[in-house]
């Protein structure tokens, strides 16, 4: 019973836009605290306009628990990437248009 009830309340939020939803709250979407509400918004690839309730709510959430940067910037996860492929004899090299897949010792061939 309470799976078909949350499943139905699920459901409803896929239905409600986040514009809606900010309303709903009192929140108007062009207000400061809509535009603060709705910064994430392009984190979905879709327009508050036709954002679902379930999604914008589940990109806020991904914020809230705290996501991160790593120390460096975005930048510190190719450099770590390549240290890896280096520490395994490996090499990278920028815009090459063939890539080959990397055997390893737990490949099974």
């Amino acid at each position: 019973m309470a799976q078909r009830w949350l499943g139905r309340a699920f459901w409803l939020q896929t239905q409600e836009t986040a514009e809606n939803f900010l309303r709903s709250i009192d929140v108007e979407p062009n207000s400061r605290l809509g535009d603060v509400m709705l910064g994430q918004y392009s984190d979905a690839g879709v327009r508050p306009d036709l954002l679902s309730t379930a999604l914008y709510l589940g990109v806020v959430s991904h914020y809230i628990e705290g996501s991160r940067y790593p120390i460096g910037g975005s930048g510190a996860i190719p450099r770590k990437m390549n240290n890896v492929i280096r520490a395994a004899n490996g090499g990278e090299r920028a815009k090459l248009r063939e890539i080959r897949r990397l055997q390893t010792a737990t490949d099974d061939y």
